[in-house]
């Protein structure tokens, strides 16, 4: 067997020994099954909710009286819009975060982010965008999803 032929043989290996494709980041790793944001408002007029959205694609918003959707209302999100998310969390290292970031700023909002996955859960507490650019992006992007689910008002 030449040089060739061997390094052929031991491609052909490590090629078939692929047990197919991998799980992505989120479901092997920290196996995150619920994502929330709670944005509460400041003493002026900022609105108020909490969105909640869920592996299974189950999703819950409730909004307060300046909320551009008052009430509760319920949705769903979908698998390939929560794995986006949770991909998102994870590389912008959420597990990695303080519990709370406090900006030198008055009159702002507070975000509230809260995980849920295999090692429990996760909180974080961002006032005046204290947490930098990574929790502000998985904030904003939640908010992206938010607007995306048709939503259909909880008339109980």
């Amino acid at each position: 067997m030449g040089i060739t032929s061997f390094l052929l043989v031991v491609a052909l290996s490590i090629t078939s020994c692929s047990s197919g494709p991998q799980p992505g980041l989120a479901e092997d790793k920290y196996k995150i099954s619920e994502i929330t944001l709670e944005r509460s408002g400041s003493w002026g007029r900022q609105s108020g909710y909490k969105v909640v959205m869920r592996k299974d694609g189950a999703a819950e918003y409730t909004g307060d009286i300046h909320a551009k959707r008052k009430g509760k209302y319920t949705g769903m999100i979908s698998t390939e819009q929560f794995e986006q998310l949770a991909k998102l969390i994870i590389e912008n290292d959420y597990f990695s975060l303080e519990d709370k970031y406090h900006a030198l700023v008055t009159d702002t909002d507070t975000v509230t982010t809260n995980i849920v996955y295999s090692g429990g859960r996760k909180t974080v507490e961002d006032f005046g965008r204290g947490g930098g650019v990574g929790l502000t992006r998985i904030e904003q992007e939640i908010d992206r999803v938010l607007e995306r689910i048709a939503w259909v008002k909880d008339e109980s």
